[in-house]
């Protein structure tokens, strides 16, 4: 659903994934910004593997600002599955944990 603002930047887009080669090994990085964060966010990617992203804030001492990232690296194998709704999925566990109760 993320639209393309020009130049490689990503607007409402909550998360980008990408596949990389470290050390030899191939792998899948994804960076997810939690809804939490100022909003909207945009990714800036680039071609030789930089990404991030960014958004607009207003800040007081009063009111610090927190934020919440998290980054997901897949090592990658025959058959890995690198879909687009893979990385979904992962996102929403993220966005909206599930809630666990221990009754006594």
């Amino acid at each position: 659903s993320a639209k393309d603002g020009k130049n490689d930047v990503w607007v409402d887009c909550p998360w980008v994934a990408g596949l990389f080669t470290i050390g030899g090994r191939q792998v899948a990085i994804q960076h997810m910004s939690h809804p939490d964060n100022p909003q909207p966010v945009s990714y800036s990617t680039r071609p030789y593997g930089r990404f991030g992203a960014f958004f607009t804030a207003d800040l007081t001492p009063s009111q610090p600002l927190r934020l919440r990232y998290r980054l997901v690296v897949v090592p990658m194998q025959e058959g890995t599955n690198v879909t687009c709704e893979r990385f979904a999925d992962v996102y929403a566990d993220f966005a909206s944990p599930i809630e666990v109760r221990v009754k006594v």
